[in-house]
């Protein structure tokens, strides 16, 4: 039995001792690793038995349990058998068994959605009567950045997958959905859909994981410049139409993730786009097939705790703030839903098919189904005049005066984030002021950049951690900076008593 690594998959330090195959995870640009896939030749059946090794430095590496790779062998990929499969989380290892009947098979993490499945998808669709593909850019590596465009409507629907490569069910959740849409006239007359199934396409090419690729995350690009020609020929693209009435980016979560959806950036959305994402979210899961169900009830809250050093940064925020339709993404799990049941890509396919009729009965082209059973999540984020709460924990109390913002806690350790809503443009150093009383751990205050034209996050921040003195009467502070313009974030961990700030 030999190890290979085949053109466009990839894994890292594969080997076979005692019979059994080792590997890990490579990580390339990324500082965790997920996907992975290789071939072996000469095995003989009825199956080899393969050890993945180094899960602690997987993303969600602790929920391997839930994981079922696949394998193929003169046939279709298919799930190994799940009885075969251990997770050992001491030993940060997972166990499974791939069935073969000699030769080559190929095993992978999930059913894998390489570049030739992206040509093929594009080439069919543009043979259709309403499908067409440009190049609206190239990659790092020279690559074609493909966009695909169906339908003449006015209402424009933009969607995207594998800002991070190796999350293979968006891909096909894409798929179903378009392959739906150029059968539907109706809908093409309506709508115009505006689709980027590679967003990474060196990634997508080289067999990586994706998430966190440096030198800046594919979907935290969303700038003033971006630094990943994908995202500039992109929001070039949405530039030149001007529209963007929906907005869905597809991903893939954590291993044992469920499907959800996550809306634009809780904090700075106002609450009738917080209504109108769970209502498109609730049609979803009254559509979606039940091999792939995506439910309302499995809403993440930390997956929309988007505060800090990154914030404004991601795809739905770039396409909220600048032409102000709904904006969301949509998380697809790899293995499986939340009844446990395995997924497949004529599951995922189906949820495309689902996400689509839902547009569609959002655009009036379709009767709703019932959904009055499906409860809506209320919106836990509070919205004040002239700051933004990008995160406030159970514990800490808030209190807007006509100057100040007032933050009272029992000194907890989790740290509060707020925003203050006005760009600066003050330099080198900025000031604020604060009242103290009682004790607070850490202060950290962010300037982070914007660009006051297009009111783009610009990608920068200076970070700066402040003492504060307890006092009862108003004290400043200074923060040097190197931006431009900015507004300032504060971050308060471990507050017990009360605090004041007045920028």
């Amino acid at each position: 039995m030999q190890a290979v690594k085949l053109a466009g998959t990839s894994v890292q330090a594969l080997r076979i001792r005692q019979g059994r195959v080792h590997f890990a995870a490579p990580k390339h640009d990324s500082p965790q690793s997920m996907w992975w896939q290789f071939a072996l030749d000469d095995t003989a059946g009825p199956h080899v038995d393969c050890v993945w090794e180094h899960t602690e430095e997987v993303l969600g590496g602790g929920s391997l349990g839930a994981a079922v790779p696949v394998y193929r062998q003169d046939g279709p990929w298919r799930r190994v058998p799940v009885r075969g499969c251990h997770f050992d989380a001491e030993r940060h290892e997972l166990h499974f068994r791939v069935p073969t009947a000699g030769g080559r098979v190929e095993v992978a993490y999930c059913y894998p959605y390489g570049p030739d499945r992206v040509a093929d998808l594009l080439a069919r669709l543009a043979q259709t009567r309403e499908g067409r593909v440009r190049t609206i850019g190239q990659s790092e590596q020279g690559r074609p950045f493909p966009l695909l465009e169906v339908g003449h409507g006015p209402r424009h629907v933009w969607l995207t997958a594998r800002h991070h490569a190796g999350e293979v069910s968006g891909a096909y959740v894409l798929e179903g959905l378009l392959r739906r849409a150029v059968r539907w006239p109706e809908l093409l007359d309506r709508l115009t859909i505006h689709a980027a199934p590679a967003m990474d396409v060196d990634g997508v090419a080289g067999g990586m994981y994706g998430k966190d690729r440096t030198p800046r995350d594919y979907n935290r690009d969303y700038v003033a410049q971006p630094c990943r020609p994908e995202v500039a020929a992109l929001m070039r693209a949405a530039e030149a139409v001007g529209e963007a009435h929906i907005f869905v980016d597809l991903h893939a979560p954590a291993p044992g993730d469920r499907s959800f959806f996550i809306p634009v950036e809780e904090p700075l959305a106002g609450l009738d786009h917080w209504q109108a994402a769970w209502e498109l979210a609730r049609l979803v899961e009254a559509l979606a097939p039940a091999g792939c169900p995506c439910r309302v009830a499995d809403i993440s809250r930390h997956s929309l705790r988007w505060y800090g050093d990154l914030m404004r940064q991601v795809s739905t925020n770039y396409f909220y703030h600048r032409f102000g339709g709904l904006s969301m993404t949509l998380e697809t799990t790899y293995h499986r839903s939340w009844n446990g049941r395995l997924v497949t890509p004529g599951a995922w396919q189906g949820l495309g098919r689902a996400l689509l009729e839902a547009i569609a009965v959002r655009e009036g082209l379709l009767p709703a189904p019932e959904v009055s059973g499906i409860e809506l999540p209320e919106s836990t984020v509070p919205r004040l005049a002239k700051w933004w709460c990008l995160f406030v924990p159970e514990g800490i109390e808030l209190q807007e005066q006509a100057r100040s913002l007032a933050l009272t806690g029992a000194g907890e350790s989790t740290a509060a984030a707020v925003m203050a809503r006005p760009l600066r443009q003050e330099g080198p150093q900025t000031t604020f002021a604060y009242r103290l009383e009682g004790t607070l751990r850490e202060l950290a205050v962010v300037a982070k950049g914007f660009d006051s034209a297009s009111g783009l996050a610009a990608g920068t921040h200076d970070r700066v951690v402040v003492p504060l003195t307890p006092s009862r009467t108003w004290q400043t502070a200074s923060v040097p900076h190197s931006q431009a313009a900015y507004r300032l974030i504060f971050r308060a961990e471990g507050l017990a008593g009360k605090l004041e700030l007045r920028t």
